[in-house]
């Protein structure tokens, strides 16, 4: 069941406070996918990425070096870090990058999962779609088994194995005997288990130092090429903030969804693949929803009369009716936009406009998208 304390809420505007519930005009909105991920996640995560450039960069200055010099790969032709080294501290400095290289892909990754999840928050404003859950009923979906879809989960992957084998041969550790890279003997007393004419350097490669900023900056640049799309006007922000999505699902207790699904065919759908088999189960099924903060496209109006706003959703039809209602509308292709209410919900009202209602329904019910300047509870 939806949270009853956002009842009477047809969308939210997380950046105000929740003062007042009651019927609010719905307005145009131009926002972008950009909207969806707060400035709160958008600059760590680029401050992570300019972090781990500006390291390239710094190193890249500070030696004197040609960018042109050596090989691409760990060579012996490459320049060496000065220094002398055991083995363990050399490992630990060779592959620190590989940690900061870590952090960054995880920011990038949150980034592209929540441009993912609004993509698919927003295919409900525009049709209708099932929900995608753990353990799919009825139309529902299977969740994606690496998060995200294939054709961005991936490219993500190897792009970040790719990165991975770049900055390894970068900065590498070597491991020289017989005394060939002693330099003066600044290189020996290597650590235990090695022989004494042993010497361990840091090498680096000057055109893979190049090359790993040069890539790090095109890559970066893809969420905020795919943020800058358009959000459709007719659906409410709600990024994977509960508050904002339980106002959203305040479904119709005369909802057609009732009619339908008396026989359960259930579907994964996983990627690519669809097995279905037939269930007789009419179990309801709570929406899951999971993510991150935001922003809606209604405009506060006046308050309701002297109703409690948590029971004008549910409606009298009863508790126990509207939960199988939103169970059958949960397993159905559903889509989001003005519900159909009970009568008795619209005498709620006092104010001179017609009063609508936002909330997700099923083909049966008509779901017709938001007008701009009319009243939304």
């Amino acid at each position: 069941m939806p949270d009853t304390n956002t009842a009477g809420l047809a969308g939210l505007d997380l950046n105000k406070i929740l003062t007042n519930v009651g019927p609010s005009r719905w307005r145009v909105s131009n926002k972008r996918y950009s909207a969806i991920i707060p400035i709160s996640i958008w600059a760590p995560s680029y401050f992570l990425f300019a972090i781990s450039i500006s390291i390239c960069i710094y190193f890249l200055g500070t030696k004197d070096v040609s960018p042109t010099d050596g090989d691409f790969f760990a060579s012996s032709d490459n320049s060496f870090v000065q220094g002398r080294y055991t083995l363990l501290t050399g490992i630990l400095i060779a592959n620190s990058p590989q940690l900061l290289l870590s952090a960054s892909y995880m920011a990038y990754n949150n980034l592209f999962t929540r441009l993912q999840m609004a993509q698919e928050w927003a295919m409900y404003g525009t049709g209708y779609s099932p929900l995608r859950v753990t353990v799919p009923q009825g139309m529902q979906k299977s969740t994606y088994r690496l998060q995200l879809p294939y054709k961005y989960r991936i490219p993500l992957i190897a792009l970040s194995a790719f990165l991975h084998f770049l900055v390894s041969n970068t900065i590498y550790v070597v491991v020289s005997f017989g005394g060939y890279e002693s330099h003066g003997n600044q290189h020996y007393g290597a650590g235990p288990g090695l022989p004494e004419d042993a010497a361990v350097l840091v090498g680096y490669s000057p055109k893979s130092l190049v090359a790993v900023p040069i890539v790090a900056a095109i890559v970066i640049t893809i969420p905020i090429l795919l943020s800058l799309k358009k959000f459709p006007p007719n659906v409410v922000i709600v990024g994977s903030n509960s508050l904002a999505i339980a106002a959203a699902c305040h479904a119709s207790s005369i909802s057609q969804a009732t009619g339908i699904l008396d026989t359960q065919t259930q579907s994964e759908h996983s990627d690519g693949g669809k097995i279905s088999r037939v269930v007789d189960d009419d179990r309801s099924t709570e929406m899951q929803q999971s993510q991150s903060n935001e922003y809606t496209d209604i405009e506060p109006a006046s308050m309701l009369c002297d109703h409690d706003p948590k029971s004008i959703i549910a409606g009298d039809a009863g508790a126990a009716n509207n939960a199988d209602v939103l169970g059958r509308i949960a397993r159905s292709e559903i889509r989001w936009g003005v519900v159909k209410m009970p009568p008795e919900w619209y005498r709620t009202f006092t104010q001179d406009d017609e009063v609508g209602h936002l909330s997700f329904g099923v083909e049966q019910d008509e779901v017709l998208p938001p007008e701009p300047g009319k009243l939304y509870a």
